[in-house]
């Protein structure tokens, strides 16, 4: 399938989907692609991926998606309108460029989880020092240090690291992220 392509992330309905009947309001000449209906395209699912995990973070969206794409889809509004009640979400890969652009993008933000899971450790560890030595000194004044709190206020979200917020950003540009609404 070739670029740009549209990609639509939904919850997945009760009945199942029926790629015959995107297929048809689609007014589509290129077969479209639903993954787990489709025969599998490696470089499809692997950008499908990459998506599933950024719909859920960006979104916060539960595990039941279904994921579909149509090749240079012009119209977008009949297939949204039919996916309207099922939070749908629609993506554009403009390029194969932008494709691998994401892919670097969501990792450098996994990154960035990882290194919030290590500051879970390093608060743990500052913690336990910190009482040891109150232990040990018999002080219950223990030096003004804004360490902690810092830590604490970048994994509670109530400081925003900057690159995270440039990354999303970049991801929201290059991914032309559009949430459709009726």
């Amino acid at each position: 399938m070739r670029y740009p392509r549209t990609v639509f992330v939904f919850d997945t309905p009760d009945h199942g989907i029926d790629p015959e009947y995107f297929q048809m309001i689609s007014s589509s000449s290129q077969k479209i692609y639903v993954r787990g209906h489709s025969k599998p395209i490696g470089t499809i699912d692997s950008e499908l991926d990459a998506i599933k995990i950024l719909d859920g973070y960006l979104n916060f969206t539960g595990p039941n998606r279904s994921y579909m794409v149509i090749g240079n889809l012009k119209h977008v509004e009949f297939i949204a309108t039919s996916l309207a009640d099922k939070d749908c979400s629609i993506y554009w890969l403009m390029n194969k460029n932008a494709a691998l652009c994401i892919r670097a993008a969501l990792s450098a933000l996994l990154d960035l989880h990882e290194m919030e899971a290590l500051f879970n450790e390093a608060l743990y560890y500052y913690t336990k020092s910190r009482d040891r030595y109150q232990a040990l000194s018999d002080s219950k004044h223990i030096s003004s240090d804004d360490f902690p709190q810092l830590i604490s206020d970048i994994i509670d979200g109530h400081m925003q690291v900057e690159l995270r917020a440039d990354i999303e950003s970049f991801l929201c540009k290059e991914l032309h992220i559009g949430k459709f609404e009726i």
